[in-house]
C-alpha cells in the first residue's frame, strides 16, 4: 500500500493565515488570552492526533487544549515560559505525528469520503464549495497544490468567527481534525 505524508503544519498555517485574515479577534500565540472559544464551548469531531499532544503536553507538565478549530493552545504565559511550551508543543507534534501524519492510501481514502460528505453538508449548509474530484484524482493529488479541500472555498468567505464557527459545527472540515482510523 501507498504510503502518504501530510505536511499539517503546512495546512495549519495555511488555515491560520486564511483564518486569522477572515476572523476577528483572533490569538495565534497560546501566550496570550484567546477569544477563541474552547473545546470545552465547541463541541468538534474527535481529534485522535490533537489529543495525543495534549496527553504528551501534559506529561511534560503542560496545559494544553484542543480548539474549536483542530488547533493546540495553550494558557497565557510569560514570553520565557512561551519558548519552552513551544519546544515541548514542537517536540510532542513530532513524536505524535500531529504536525505531519503519515497516511496509509485506505486512510487517504477515508478523507476522501469525508470530505465528499462535508461538500454535501456545505451545499446543503448554503455554503460554497467546489465539486470534489473522483476519488483516484484526489489520491493522485493528495499533498499537491492541486489537492481538493472541500471546505477550500468557505475559508476565503469574509465570515465572522461566530458565523465560521456555525458552519464549522455544521459541516466540519476534515482536514482540521483528522479522524481517520488507526490515527491517534
Amino acid at each position: 500500500m501507498k504510503n502518504f505524508h501530510l505536511d499539517r503544519l503546512a495546512l495549519s498555517v495555511i488555515a491560520g493565515i486564511v483564518l486569522a485574515t477572515s476572523l476577528t479577534a483572533c490569538s495565534a500565540s497560546p501566550a496570550h488570552p484567546t477569544s477563541k472559544p474552547t473545546s470545552s464551548e465547541f463541541q468538534h469531531p474527535p481529534t485522535p492526533l490533537a489529543n495525543d499532544v495534549v496527553k504528551c503536553m501534559k506529561s511534560a507538565g503542560w496545559v494544553a487544549t484542543v480548539d474549536w478549530d483542530g488547533s493546540i493552545t495553550g494558557p497565557s504565559m510569560k514570553s520565557d515560559l512561551l519558548k519552552q511550551w513551544q519546544d515541548s508543543f514542537t517536540s510532542c507534534s513530532k513524536t505524535t505525528g500531529f504536525d505531519s501524519p503519515k497516511l496509509t492510501e485506505l486512510q487517504v481514502k477515508q478523507l476522501y469520503t469525508q470530505e465528499v460528505t462535508e461538500h454535501k453538508c456545505l451545499l446543503a449548509a448554503n455554503q460554497p464549495s467546489d465539486n470534489p474530484p473522483s476519488e483516484q484524482s484526489y489520491i493522485d493529488s493528495f499533498q499537491t497544490a492541486s489537492q481538493y479541500y472541500s471546505s477550500g472555498q468557505l475559508l476565503v468567505q469574509p465570515y465572522s468567527q461566530s458565523k465560521m464557527m456555525s458552519v464549522v459545527a455544521k459541516c466540519p472540515p476534515p482536514h482540521w481534525y483528522m479522524n481517520l482510523n488507526g490515527l491517534g
